[in-house]
């Protein structure tokens, strides 16, 4: 029994290291991407986001309101989330 429980507990570590490892990898190579959605997520966890008025909705709020419309109108800066 003794045996069986190291060998699970060996197996999990592994899995585990192998997990953060697969994690940690994906997450730098999606940090590279500047398309679409990814570049709005960067923005924000690179603090890169300097706006007086923020838009956030679903996908029509997305492709319906313009933050350059708002800049003007509204004399602020915008930013579409």
């Amino acid at each position: 029994m003794k045996l069986f429980l190291t060998k699970v507990s060996l197996f999990s570590v592994l899995l585990a290291a192998g997990a953060f490892v697969v994690d940690f990898a994906l997450g730098e190579g999606i940090k590279k991407i500047d398309a679409g959605e990814i570049q709005v997520w960067n923005d924000i966890f690179n603090s890169r986001i300097d706006a007086d008025a923020i838009v956030l909705g679903n996908s029509r709020a997305y492709a319906h309101i313009s933050p350059e419309i708002l800049d003007t109108v509204l004399n602020v800066n915008s930013y579409n989330l």
